[in-house]
């Protein structure tokens, strides 16, 4: 498989987050995706984006993703997501064909209607996700598993 780029919208815009599941640092620049919103889901303090007309979303647009990254990413988004493949808009003006995660149809009711803040995120939450992160740490190499 090609290496693949990746638009990251909430949490996998975070390097520590990123780095944790996938063990790896990526090359990454801000990118736009045109007509999805972005929200909180209800009870959770992470993202879902759905199709919104007029909307946008900010993220990360992370290039050079190989098979085993995707992999490690799609257990980490879980049942709650499913990757697809959208275009999206590079702070360099080049728009890009991007793997993204979209909230699954079966999980909508779960989204709210306010919008989810990485600012917010940042504040209040980061401390905490990354230590609930943990059971996905990729294990360095050389070192023995905690």
């Amino acid at each position: 498989m090609p290496p693949v780029a990746l638009f990251a919208y909430g949490t996998l815009m975070l390097p520590e987050v990123m780095t944790l599941v996938t063990g790896r640092e990526f090359r990454a620049q801000e990118a736009v995706l045109v007509g999805f919103r972005r929200y909180r889901l209800r009870g959770e303090v992470y993202p879902g984006i759905w199709p919104e007309g007029g909307a946008e979303t900010t993220g990360l647009l992370y290039q050079g993703l190989d098979r085993q990254a995707l992999d490690r990413l799609d257990a980490f988004e879980g049942e709650q997501y499913r990757r697809q493949t959208v275009t999206v808009k590079a702070s360099d003006g080049r728009e890009w064909r991007a793997e993204t995660y979209l909230l699954d149809q079966r999980w909508l009711a779960a989204l709210s209607k306010e919008e989810w803040e990485p600012a917010w995120f940042l504040a209040n939450h980061l401390e905490a996700f990354v230590r609930a992160c943990e059971p996905f740490r990729v294990p360095q190499a050389g070192k023995n598993p905690a």
